[in-house]
């Protein structure tokens, strides 16, 4: 097996992958948040996942609370 195929595989076995769809131009401006930040936009998204499941209450449903 190349390395290719190698590395292919352990993301397959090891990784969940996750699709997300934003309008046009959103991740060029999130890109650039990113690179003054120093990290990388998928290593963005999964702190921001973190820090609002981290307490076991998710900031964003407590928001959403009052819209319904």
């Amino acid at each position: 097996m190349n390395r290719t195929k190698y590395k292919n595989q352990h993301i397959k076995e090891n990784y969940d992958r996750i699709s997300l769809v934003l309008p046009k131009g959103q991740k060029s401006l999130l890109k650039g948040f990113c690179e003054r930040m120093d990290i990388s936009l998928n290593e963005y998204i999964k702190l921001l996942i973190k820090a609002d499941t981290l307490s076991g209450a998710s900031k964003l449903l407590s928001m959403m609370s009052g819209f319904t």
